[in-house]
């Protein structure tokens, strides 16, 4: 549950970090939203929506596991993100 709250708490993080075009650091903060929402938005929220679902569905019982293979998948691809 606490790696859930970590990465769910990094999505309004991610809105707040500036990133690079043409070699040159862009920090205005709506264009820094739009370029996350466009980038890595979408891949968040499929990762997050079925973790957050699990956890409602086991009532967040912290002995009950769901480590299926689309939960691994979807864990493998928030590690590459983070890895990148």
């Amino acid at each position: 549950l606490i790696t859930l709250a970590f990465w769910t708490l990094n999505i309004p993080a991610s809105c707040t970090v500036g990133y690079v075009k043409k070699g040159q650091p862009v920090m205005h903060p709506k264009k820094v939203v739009m370029h996350y929402l466009q980038t890595w938005f979408l891949i968040d929220m499929l990762v997050l929506l079925p973790e957050w679902a699990s956890e409602f569905a086991s009532g967040f019982n912290a002995e009950s596991t769901d480590d299926t293979s689309s939960m691994r998948l979807a864990r493998a691809l928030r590690l590459f993100r983070v890895m990148r």
